[in-house]
Order: C-alpha cells, then sequence, then structure tokens
C-alpha cells in the first residue's frame, strides 16, 4: 500500500510507521523501479574546515656525545672565559711568583694565560698571611675560547708552581662545559 502524499513509509523490525516528510513522499521502497528522490537545495552554504597548516618538524636537539662532569666550568660557544686564576702572596701582600704550565690542551678550544691582578678571597687557600684578605694581588688568569659552534665537554690539564724555591709543580684539570 502506497502512503498518502508527503508521507513515507518506514519498516522498522517489521514494523510498518508512516512518518511525514516531503522529500520522501515520492519514493516507495516497495516499488521495484523507485522514482529517485528530489534534490532539495540546502539554504545553509557549506562549511567545510579549513586544511590543517602544515608546520615543519622542529630540529632535532644537538647530541651530547659525552657527558658533562659536575663541577665543569660553564661557558658560552666562541666566547672568550675566564676559568681560573693562580695567585700567592707573601707576609707582606707581595707577590709570590706563579708559573703555569699547559701539559694538554682542549681539543675544542685554545687556552690563553694572562696576568690578573685578583682580591684575596676570605678562604685563602694560599698565601702566607691571613691580613691580606680583601687586597688586590696579582696571579696567573687562565682564560678559555672553544672552536665556533662548537657545544660539549671539553678540558685543559696544567702543571702550577706557586714560588719558584722548594715549591714542586701541581698538576691540574679544569673540566669545561661548552654551551
Amino acid at each position: 500500500m502506497r502512503p498518502a502524499s508527503g508521507l513515507c513509509r518506514l519498516v522498522v523490525i517489521g514494523l510498518s510507521i508512516l512518518v511525514a516528510g516531503p522529500a520522501f513522499a515520492q519514493t516507495d521502497p516497495f516499488q521495484s523501479n523507485p522514482a529517485p528522490a528530489p534534490v532539495v537545495p540546502s539554504h545553509r552554504p557549506v562549511v567545510r574546515p579549513a586544511p590543517e597548516p602544515e608546520v615543519p618538524p622542529a630540529p632535532p636537539a644537538p647530541a651530547m656525545t659525552e657527558t658533562v662532569p659536575p663541577g665543569a666550568h660553564l661557558v658560552a660557544s666562541g666566547v672568550d672565559s675566564g676559568i681560573g686564576v693562580y695567585r700567592r702572596w707573601g707576609p707582606n701582600c707581595e707577590a709570590v711568583p706563579t708559573m703555569i704550565t699547559i701539559v694538554e690542551q682542549p681539543k675544542h678550544g685554545a687556552i690563553t694565560l694572562r696576568d690578573e691582578t685578583t682580591l684575596v678571597p676570605l678562604k685563602a687557600e694560599t698565601g702566607t698571611s691571613t691580613g691580606c684578605i680583601g687586597r688586590v694581588v696579582p696571579g696567573k688568569g687562565i682564560h678559555y675560547r672553544s672552536e665556533p659552534g662548537y657545544r660539549g665537554p671539553d678540558r685543559v690539564v696544567f702543571d702550577v708552581t706557586l714560588s719558584v724555591v722548594n715549591n714542586a709543580p701541581t698538576r691540574k684539570t679544569i673540566e669545561i662545559a661548552v654551551r
């Protein structure tokens, strides 16, 4: 049986229901050649989402091939950085000659030694008079500059002699972390 105009038949598990719907009024699922459903123009524009912009992947972080030891001096790549000062003074706060000999140059940079003046620190580890704390004394500064663009660990090994009389050199190593 064909439904009245403006109605369509909906069959749900053997139950036949008449539903109002002009778009379906001319179709009958039980006919052998059903008429095609008319296309009803929509008054709403079709809105499609904008395509996602392509975001280039982030560059990989530079890999550290070696671990940086704790206590390493942190320096900027390609920048001259002071990494140590060695000084010794006498009873009247006069300078005692300081000699530094580089034993092992850094693999990724260069060392320069400079005559510098510094304040005697509160916790003076060298010298012969605590009356010199806070006074200016001369010493030798150690400066490091990495190869431009290098980032990673480096180190310098050197001998320090803080007196010319009866003082054997002391071997020192400074670990450097270049960023």
